[in-house]
């Protein structure tokens, strides 16, 4: 999840990469969201590795756990991510 880079045509959109999903969540003047700044990797339905890639900003999840610049924790479902100006939702979906 990060910043619009130059080539991408829309400021919120999402690719689908063999690698995993990239997710444009800013356009690329906005200076306090970095180019690369979170991967979320889903561990099991209950539980994710939440990164914060960014060398400038750190992240809060929920309401009280800080991850620092560099550094990951792990995020139990459901919980959120607090970026300047947005916050990002992350549920459990039960397929059916």
């Amino acid at each position: 999840l990060g910043r619009q880079r130059s080539r991408d045509t829309k400021s919120y959109m999402l690719e689908e990469l063999p690698a995993g999903n990239r997710i444009v969540i800013a356009g690329r003047i906005e200076s306090k969201i970095s180019r690369e700044q979170l991967a979320v990797q889903v561990l099991t339905p209950s539980f994710a590795l939440v990164s914060n890639l960014s060398s400038v900003n750190p992240v809060v999840v929920s309401t009280d756990c800080l991850i620092e610049t560099n550094a990951s924790k792990i995020a139990e479902s459901p919980f959120s991510i607090r970026l300047p100006g947005r916050r990002l939702h992350f549920y459990r979906h039960k397929c059916s």
